[in-house]
């Protein structure tokens, strides 16, 4: 049903008296399911999830994502897709995704990992719709709280009324949101607007925001809003490249970029099952997001700005640096889970004493029969050299003695370099990938 006809139905239904229920809108009308995908996807080879697994799957972490709803029947999203909120309407859930949008990029933060341990068969016996069998969120663990501010209608390039994005930010931080995907932004403030960025700031809420979409009658210089350059220091605008490090064509370019991500022919989950090929910005804001979760997991009490400096810091570098295409580069989320502390930029709130190193991984813990060799060595040195002053302190009736103090230490060896005891844990040095 098209928006003329509900705007019709709903006024002769309020003529009689009567509230009208929620209007579902016709499947046929909505995008078609995806059809299966085997093997890995070009981003994920590019990002490998894999790698990450070991240090964070974005557990306890709420994402928002302000796109076009959540599908939360797709497969490979059960159990992680909230109510959510309609700031379309103001009233309602978002977990159903018409467009497909909301539903691709919630996927690229929490498709599951058992994704290929699912047969088509299971879903689907004609394989239409099948899972996406390659498909995999980067935190597989994390909570999606879908809130809609688009219904695909109006032109991308228009972005969003500020009004709107206004309320589902508000929404989002008032649900528990760490972390906010804003997959359609606006091009214009408001003081509604203004007032949702300021509380965002206050909550420590790291805002991910897509650049946008550059087409032929759209302005090149258009700013999108939220912005890094509004001074927050939470906010990271997210540009689109394809498999070879080039810029996707409608992606903006400008020195509000943040980072880039996958974002031409990637392949995303689809409203109703399987997958699909998808372009733009807001997708390629869903890896940043993902991994924006896994840093916000590891370090939950970290200032939002040091989250976003963890980002940028840990980038493959792409085109140089602080290019207007690229920004610092593609997100690396090995790199982000795996630094140690990075001082946060100038400007910001960020302290780099509250960026802890991540978990040890299994090769970094000591071999136990050496801890237990080194603890009774000592244990045996203490008693050895604390024996003649205990006899001389029985002696002397534990008086402090005026006499010349002769040593009773014999003379040190040349101490040998105490790593070596324990395995040389730290002399090891972590590579980046």
């Amino acid at each position: 049903m098209n928006r003329a006809v509900a705007t019709i139905v709903g006024a002769a239904v309020a003529t009689l008296g009567v509230t009208a229920p929620p209007t579902a809108r016709a499947d046929t009308q909505c995008a078609q399911p995806g059809t299966p995908w085997h093997g890995t996807p070009w981003q994920q080879q590019v990002l490998s999830p894999e790698r990450v697994r070991p240090f964070a799957d974005g557990s306890g972490v709420v994402v928002a994502v302000l796109s076009t709803g959540v599908d939360a029947a797709q497969p490979l999203l059960a159990g992680s897709v909230e109510p959510g909120y309609d700031a379309l309407t103001g009233r309602g859930p978002a977990d159903d995704d018409c467009v497909g949008t909301g539903t691709a990029i919630a996927g690229t933060l929490a498709a599951h990992d058992d994704a290929a341990d699912q047969s088509t068969s299971d879903a689907d016996p004609a394989g239409s719709a099948g899972p996406a069998t390659g498909v995999v969120g980067l935190a597989p663990k994390a909570r999606i709280l879908p809130v809609r501010i688009s219904d695909g209608s109006g032109q991308p390039d228009q972005g969003t009324d500020p009004k709107v994005l206004a309320a589902g930010i508000t929404f989002a931080i008032g649900h528990g949101a760490q972390i906010v995907d804003v997959a359609e932004p606006a091009y214009s403030s408001s003081p509604e607007l203004s007032a949702a960025l300021a509380q965002a700031a206050d909550r420590n809420v790291v805002l991910i925001v897509a650049a946008g979409v550059l087409s032929a009658h759209s302005s090149p210089s258009a700013t999108p809003v939220p912005t890094a350059t509004a001074g927050t220091g939470s906010v990271l605008n997210v540009g689109a490249l394809d498999a070879n490090d080039r810029r996707w064509t409608g992606s903006p370019i400008g020195g509000f970029i943040g980072l880039v991500a996958p974002g031409v022919a990637t392949v995303c989950l689809q409203r109703g099952g399987g997958a699909a090929t998808v372009d733009g910005t807001d997708v390629a804001s869903g890896f940043v997001a993902g991994t924006a979760a896994l840093v916000r997991q590891q370090l939950p009490l970290a200032p939002a700005a040091s989250v976003v400096s963890r980002l940028t810091e840990t980038a493959t570098p792409v085109g140089g640096p602080g290019s207007p295409e690229f920004g610092h580069g593609m997100v690396n989320p090995y790199s982000a889970v795996t630094a140690t502390a990075v001082p946060a930029r100038a400007g910001t709130a960020a302290a780099a004493e509250h960026l802890a190193p991540p978990p040890p991984t299994p090769a970094d813990h000591q071999d136990p029969t050496l801890i237990a060799a080194a603890i009774a060595l000592i244990a045996a040195a203490a008693v050895a050299l604390g024996r003649p002053v205990v006899v001389r302190g029985r002696r002397g009736g534990w008086r402090p003695s005026t006499a010349a103090v002769t040593s009773v230490w014999p003379e040190p060896a040349e101490p040998g370099p105490p790593l070596e005891l324990f395995g040389g844990r730290d002399a090891k040095v972590r590579q980046r990938p």
